[in-house]
Order: C-alpha cells, then structure tokens, then sequence
C-alpha cells in the first residue's frame, strides 16, 4: 500500500511539473480539447489538434483542392489557414460540431474505436452525430479529422 501511495505521489508531481502526459487515450485527449474549449483556451485546445495531419487528411481526400495546395503555401499554408479559421471560430463562439449550433461541450463520445496508433470517436450532442478521427503522435492523441 505505501508503494501505490508513493508510486501515485511521484506520478502527480511528475505531472505537474509537466514531465508525463496525463492523458492516456484518446477520450481522455478528446475531454482535454473539450475542456479547453469550454474554458476559452484556444491555445490548449490547438494542442490537441494535428492541423498538419488534418490537411494532409483533406487534401488526400480532395484532389481538386491537393491540385490547388502550392497556392495556398502547401501543407503548412493550409495548416496555417485552418488554425486561422478554428481561432476566428473560437473567438466568435462558433465552434461546434459539424457546422451546426450543437456545442462541443455538450458532447459525449459514444463510441471509441482503436487501431494501434488511430482511433475514432463517436461524438453525440443534442441529436446530433460526428466523427472525430485521432492519432496517436509522439505518444500523444491529437485530433486529426473532424466530420
């Protein structure tokens, strides 16, 4: 019993001096985000995010927009403009699932499916359905896709 207390004791102050990650899986990211969100901190809820994985997600997707990236910059150009629009978003209180008024942090994740270092949340708030898809970067779950 005293090991557990000990071993838990190092675990928190290791965790807050911000050496150990505190989120485990993806839900636990995904409640991290939401929480950000529901707190106002745009910072912390981008770093939740992948944007560079997003984009090269949707323009794996899109080959009319893949065909027009080097316009925009390319991977980082669209990235950069997608962390632009979230923070825009952000500010004017806007940010909800899919492009509807549902807000995020009325949200439940209904279902998690895991393949290795990918996973897919099922998220339901107010009737609504949305897929979020994560992976697991660096040791860390990052959003990478939102539908």
């Amino acid at each position: 019993m005293r090991f557990i207390r000990i071993a838990l004791v190092c675990c928190l102050a290791l965790a807050t001096l911000g050496l150990i990650a505190c989120t485990t899986g993806p839900e636990q990211a995904w409640d991290a985000f939401v929480d950000a969100v529901k707190d106002g901190r745009a910072d912390d809820a981008l770093e939740h995010m992948d944007l560079v994985r997003m984009t090269e997600r949707i323009l794996a997707e899109d080959e009319e927009m893949a065909a027009a990236a080097e316009m925009f910059g390319g991977t980082e150009g669209i990235a950069s403009l997608l962390e632009a629009e979230f923070r825009a978003a952000f500010a004017e209180g806007e940010f909800g699932l899919d492009d509807t008024d549902t807000s995020l942090v009325d949200s439940d994740v209904a279902d998690t499916e895991i393949d290795g270092d990918l996973a897919t949340l099922i998220i339901e708030a107010e009737n609504e359905t949305g897929t979020v898809y994560m992976e697991r970067i660096d040791g860390d779950w990052k959003i990478v896709m939102f539908e």
